[in-house]
């Protein structure tokens, strides 16, 4: 299950090699961060891709695989188009 203290912003100043509007994410814990789509849009679309091909749930709290169970932030490491 992802952290508490995780967290989804929207870059508004992203480094140079980034993209505004930009979706990242944070990890509290273990303080780890990644760019998880290029904008909200991204994410929505990616999201709904991965619902509808039944490839992640949710369970009231987090987004898991279908395939594993296992929680995860990043969508595209569970989708395939």
């Amino acid at each position: 299950m992802l952290s508490t203290r995780a967290r989804f912003f929207v870059d508004a100043a992203p480094a140079p090699a980034g993209t505004s509007g930009q979706l990242v994410f944070h990890d509290g814990d273990d303080y780890r961060t990644e760019v998880i789509a290029s904008s909200i849009g991204e994410y929505f679309d990616d999201l709904i891709s991965c619902l509808k091909r039944k490839l992640i749930f949710s369970d009231g709290h987090a987004w898991l695989s279908t395939a594993t169970g296992a929680s995860f932030s990043n969508l595209k490491t569970v989708r395939v188009r």
